[in-house]
């Protein structure tokens, strides 16, 4: 596999990690909005 489709694949890997983050920061009692913000960017 080539070097570009493997880094591909760990942004997008990081991306989805990212969005999890954001999710489950939303269902948070105190939602922390510059993380939230951050993971979103």
């Amino acid at each position: 596999m080539s070097d570009e489709i493997e880094v591909s694949k760990q942004w997008i890997a990081k991306a989805k990690s990212d969005l999890l983050n954001a999710d489950n920061n939303l269902k948070a009692e105190e939602i922390p909005f510059d993380t939230v913000c951050f993971h979103c960017q």
